[in-house]
């Protein structure tokens, strides 16, 4: 019974790394592009698809 709490944590908390990635390509893609440079944006990227990737590992599981 203790799993389901945990794995309501864990929805809620990957929902707000993906929407916080939406709002970085964001701005981004905003007027200010000298602030964050394209490795900076490659690399957050990686770790955003590792992220989802490990979600949907654990979804099958």
């Amino acid at each position: 019974m203790l799993q389901i709490p945990f794995f309501i944590i864990f929805l809620i908390f990957t929902y707000y790394i993906n929407s916080y990635s939406i709002y970085l390509i964001l701005d981004i893609f905003n007027n200010d592009k000298q602030r964050k440079t394209k490795l900076e944006f490659s690399n957050y990227n990686f770790h955003n698809s590792n992220i989802n990737g490990d979600f949907q590992c654990f979804l099958f599981i």
